[in-house]
């Protein structure tokens, strides 16, 4: 957990100049959220699920973030606007990837027959922009971008940029 909250903090630290570090952990509500998502994952794992929920409530009413418990995120995680991001719990999300505001990633709901709640699994140093939307068993590779507002229905090689809808 202390890795990867260090590495968190590195990563978030680089934009905010000299003394970065106490910038960033003061001033910065997306590292907050992530550190909050951190210490949530932590009791999660430990199967202490009540305190595991009261640091996801708590990462709820302060940051607006929603973060399932379950959900395996990577190290260097940089959320720049917190506000609206919903993770589902089987997600998998790789190191150094960065979110913006009111991303979605999670399951279909629409036919748990056909498509098996399978979550998303997102590979190392993606971006993933404002207001997009990536739902399934999708896979997307290492170092894409997601433009915002897109909506991911299917899977996105490696390096691809994608913007609109992408499903088959």
């Amino acid at each position: 957990m202390w890795r990867a909250i260090n590495c968190d903090i590195e990563r978030a630290a680089r934009s905010h100049g000299k003394f970065w570090r106490l910038k960033a952990l003061f001033l910065s509500p997306g590292l907050s959220a992530v550190i909050l998502f951190r210490v949530e994952d932590y009791f999660f794992r430990l199967r202490l699920l009540p305190i595991s929920y009261l640091a996801h409530r708590l990462n709820l009413i302060l940051h607006s973030i929603d973060i399932l418990p379950g959900a395996a995120i990577g190290d260097g995680l940089r959320v720049d606007h917190p506000v609206g991001i919903v993770i589902g719990a089987g997600t998998r999300i790789g190191k150094n990837c960065t979110l913006l505001q009111n991303v979605t990633i999670g399951t279909r709901f629409l036919d748990p027959e056909k498509y098996n709640n399978e979550f998303p699994k997102i590979g190392d140093f993606v971006t993933i922009g404002a207001g997009a939307t990536i739902l399934g068993g999708v896979t997307i590779g290492n170092r894409c971008t997601i433009g915002a507002n897109a909506v991911i229905l299917s899977d996105v090689e490696e390096g691809a940029t994608v913007t609109g809808v992408h499903s088959k």
